[in-house]
C-alpha cells in the first residue's frame, strides 16, 4: 500500500507513537489534504522511491500510474508530502 511505517530498530515492531500504531496511511492523508475521494486515488498513485529524511522531517514523493492516461482531466496530483519523523504528523 501507499503507507509510511516506523519500526523500532531493536525489536522490529511498529513504533506506537508514530502515526496510528506505527503507520501513516498516505492515501488517507492525500484525500484529507487535497480533497480527493478514495476511489479517485486507488490505482492512480503510489510510491517508487524511498523517502528522504533530514532534520526530523520525512519527505515523500509520489508516482503516478505508468503507461496510461489519466482517468479524467482532474488527475491526482503527484505532490510531495512531508511528515514529522518522530510523530508521523503532516508538516
Amino acid at each position: 500500500g501507499y503507507s509510511l511505517l516506523a519500526l523500532d530498530a531493536k525489536t522490529g515492531r511498529p513504533v506506537p507513537t508514530f502515526g496510528k500504531n506505527g503507520i501513516v496511511d498516505l492515501m488517507a492523508e492525500k484525500t484529507r489534504l487535497e480533497g480527493y475521494k478514495l476511489e479517485e486515488m486507488v490505482g492512480a498513485i503510489g510510491n517508487s522511491s524511498p523517502p528522504v529524511v533530514g532534520r526530523d522531517t520525512i519527505v515523500i514523493g509520489a508516482a503516478l500510474q505508468e503507461g496510461s492516461r489519466p482517468q479524467s482531466r482532474k488527475n491526482v496530483r503527484a505532490a510531495v508530502l512531508a511528515f514529522d519523523a518522530r510523530t508521523g504528523k503532516y508538516k
